[in-house]
């Protein structure tokens, strides 16, 4: 997926609580990897969310069916991660363990 991609990011499960947040579109702004994945990309969100209290401006999704990537044609099921401190986008390699997986979402490429 390229970096400027526009997507719509809709809930499918997981989070009822966070399912209100949710249509919502966005900019792939960066392609991100962990020790074992290099397909997490950050989505900056057209309008921002306020989700326990916090203010939220940028996801992190990946796609959670095998053999299917975020930004193809068909939609995708993803995952749908919180970023609690934005410092810890400045590794080279991200720890997925410190952010927060809030709901299963659907992506659809715009």
């Amino acid at each position: 997926m390229p970096v400027g991609a526009r997507l719509r990011l809709e809930y499918l499960d997981q989070n009822e609580a966070f399912a209100g947040m949710l249509p919502r579109h966005g900019t792939v702004s960066r392609r991100l990897e962990t020790a074992g994945a290099n397909n997490w990309y950050l989505l900056d969100l057209d309008t921002p969310i306020e989700y326990a209290r916090i203010r939220h401006d940028r996801f992190l999704i990946r796609s959670r069916w095998e053999g299917h990537e975020v930004g193809e044609a068909e939609p995708t099921s993803v995952f749908i991660v919180l970023i609690p401190d934005p410092s810890l986008l400045d590794k080279e390699s991200i720890d997925i363990d410190e952010f927060e997986l809030v709901a299963w979402g659907m992506s659809h490429t715009e």
